[in-house]
């Protein structure tokens, strides 16, 4: 994993909160454009298709940057998503863990009450 790998891990968090951000002033262009097309608009002139389209963009540029922010993952995500294969598929680990079990094999057969011959 190079340094560039590690440091946009860290900033992965950065991303997110300027996504949401952008989304925040996304929904907020669209209800200023909303609510200047309720100040100006003349039903005579029919011009509302201009103001509309506005909207529909700020809206669609939301519901993007929305999507887009699901989809990265936090820091620690990204860490969990790189770090667990590598030590799951560690044979190191896998060593360790057959050592564990026949360490609790033995623990628990010196824990069973001896059986005393009668004869």
């Amino acid at each position: 994993m190079t340094s560039w790998t590690l440091y946009w891990i860290t900033r992965l968090d950065a991303v997110g909160w300027l996504l949401i951000g952008a989304v925040v002033l996304s929904i907020g262009a669209a209800c200023v454009n909303g609510f200047l097309w309720g100040e100006e608009f003349d039903p005579k002139s029919g011009d509302s298709r201009r103001y509309f389209k506005r909207v529909r963009k700020f809206s669609a540029l939301a519901l993007l940057l929305s999507l887009t922010n699901t989809m990265i993952p936090s820091t620690k995500e990204m860490a969990a998503i790189i770090v667990l294969p590598k030590i799951a598929n560690s044979a190191t680990v896998k060593e360790l863990g057959d050592a564990t079990v026949e360490l609790a094999k033995q623990w628990l057969e010196s824990l069973k009450p001896k059986k005393e011959e009668s004869k």
